[in-house]
């Protein structure tokens, strides 16, 4: 059976095996064209909030397809899969797209906030921040003493736990120690013994609109 050409105008290339977007097939100069223009037409669905299920497989096979023709290594929190299956608040605004992706190099996790340029295909990172926060650091969010921290802990009026109960730190250390990483054992015994409170950045911030 005769190999199928590419779809692109004009264009009589045979396509890449894995090549086809949705129905069309392109060849290896195309492939690229033809993932970009699919994605710019699921946006609609990212501006009306609730990005398609196309949208994100589109965006992830674009990033690993623009790396790829760079010959560069893709950051690990930015795979195709990853982008597909854990990235948030994803928004498109002045032609690029943004979103956030939850990280788990440490203990506690981190967020990391991300903009896709869509003109020169350039990843920037905006900042990145921890999910839990000790008592300083909330107190520092809030303009208040982490005593007073600790005591709207107390009285329920923000929710927390402690770091031997938290099950994010727990998870990951058995996970290290589990694969032989026996470095991270102190770490684990400092963190806690200490047993600070911490607070999700979430109830932080419902905190901070309510009052």
């Amino acid at each position: 059976m005769d190999r199928r050409t590419c779809d692109y105008t004009r264009c009589q290339r045979p396509a890449l095996p894995y090549g086809f977007v949705y129905g069309r097939a392109y060849c290896e100069e195309h492939y690229l064209l033809g993932l970009k223009h699919a994605l710019l037409k699921e946006l609609p669905s990212v501006v009306a909030g609730n990005p398609s299920t196309k949208f994100r497989n589109l965006f992830g096979r674009y990033v690993e397809g623009v790396y790829s023709a760079r010959d560069e290594t893709m950051p690990e929190a930015l795979a195709g899969n990853k982008l597909r299956d854990r990235a948030e608040n994803i928004q498109y605004r002045e032609n690029a797209i943004t979103f956030t992706i939850k990280r788990h190099p440490q203990p506690i996790p981190i967020q990391q906030h991300w903009r896709f340029d869509l003109e020169d295909n350039i990843f920037t990172l905006i900042k990145e921040e921890p999910t839990l926060l000790d008592c300083s650091e909330a107190a520092d969010i809030l303009g208040k003493t982490a005593q007073t921290v600790r005591r709207y802990i107390k009285e329920g009026r923000i929710g927390a736990q402690r770091a031997s109960e938290t099950t994010q730190i727990t998870d990951w250390f058995e996970d290290k120690l589990g694969r032989g990483d026996y470095d991270t054992w102190v770490w684990r015994n400092r963190i806690i013994r200490a047993d600070k409170w911490l607070i999700p950045r979430e109830e932080i911030i419902r905190f901070m609109n309510e009052h």
